[in-house]
């Protein structure tokens, strides 16, 4: 996500460097360009990090590096949560990504599990290299692999071989 608003390779592998230091239990430096104990007291901030999960998301204010987040994407709050409760959590998802493999291509893919009793709820799977502007999401091009009343799979028709990033989401509406 970083890298997709501008962020260096480098940088943004640094800064999730620094935000798994802030929240490890520990003060060891086992991340190149992470930030411990004792690059905090080298910035003159010696009760961090605060080596816990974060307590709200104004706390990754206090982390280092947070200023290139900042910059890079003002409303940056709105891509986060936190341990798995807002509806952007990857890991509380039902949704699967994976990839698959057409001839010698590989593909972003989604599959999404429906409920057979939710009739009246339409899935929209759509895609983007694009996350600037959210006039670039589209299905158009998208190959559905699977569509039954019990769960959806669709892979984009760009490879992934094709160089720049791509982003899928669904969009569910209760008509």
């Amino acid at each position: 996500m970083l890298k997709s608003w501008g962020i260096s390779t480098a940088d943004a592998q640094g800064i999730a460097a620094t935000l798994m230091d802030w929240t490890d239990a520990d003060d060891l430096k086992r991340r190149p360009d992470s930030a411990e104990k004792l690059d905090y007291d080298h910035l003159g901030y010696s009760d961090r990090p605060f080596n816990r999960k974060f307590s709200s998301l104004n706390e990754v204010d206090l982390v280092a590096r947070a200023d290139e987040i900042q910059a890079a994407r003002p409303d940056w709050r709105s891509f986060f949560t936190l341990r798995g409760t807002g509806p952007l959590t990857a890991g509380n998802s039902p949704l699967v990504f994976d990839t698959a493999t057409v001839s010698t291509d590989k593909f972003l893919r989604i599959s999404v599990p429906k409920s057979a009793a939710a009739t009246d709820v339409t899935f929209t799977v759509e895609a983007t290299s694009d996350l600037s502007n959210s006039a670039n999401w589209s299905s158009a091009g998208l190959v559905t692999e699977q569509d039954t009343s019990t769960r959806l799979i669709v892979r984009d028709s760009q490879p992934i071989s094709s160089g720049g990033p791509r982003f899928m989401r669904v969009k569910v509406v209760r008509q």
